[in-house]
């Protein structure tokens, strides 16, 4: 007997991870070139919307911002479509470094969602010896 319950796949899901300046953004250029799903480096979004909002570059050494991140981040990543691989510039897993390198004590609910939140695979990238400004990035 056939079952009418309905298997939902979703798409597995690498988060590309380094250092500023590792080609992160770059490779994922070239992976939504060969058709890929990708996430952009959400910080850099972020930064983005509130310097032209504010005209000010936000100060992302607390907590309040870290936990901007996540929900941006997640924001993204839930409207990935599934059967189909997806790339991402930084993950979740990576606020929790950045409330380390600032200081911050990472917020319960980011705890709580890295502990829940999987990914598939993480690609760790090196520095590289070159690389372009930008407006987060001077």
């Amino acid at each position: 007997m056939k079952s009418n319950k309905t298997k939902y796949i979703i798409s597995p899901r690498f988060a590309l991870t380094g250092g500023p300046c590792t080609g992160k953004t770059t490779l994922l250029g070239a992976l939504k070139n060969d058709g890929h799903q990708i996430v952009a480096e959400t910080p850099t979004i972020v930064f983005e919307e509130e310097i032209k909002k504010t005209n000010k570059r936000p100060d992302p050494s607390t907590a309040i911002f870290q936990l901007r991140l996540m929900n941006k981040q997640l924001e993204f990543e839930s409207k990935l479509q599934n059967n189909t691989h997806a790339f991402l510039d930084r993950s979740i897993v990576d606020i929790v470094g950045y409330c380390r390198f600032f200081g911050i004590t990472p917020p319960k609910e980011l705890i709580e969602k890295v502990k829940a939140h999987r990914y598939d695979g993480v690609f760790l990238l090196s520095f590289l010896s070159f690389y372009e400004t930008t407006t987060v990035r001077p």
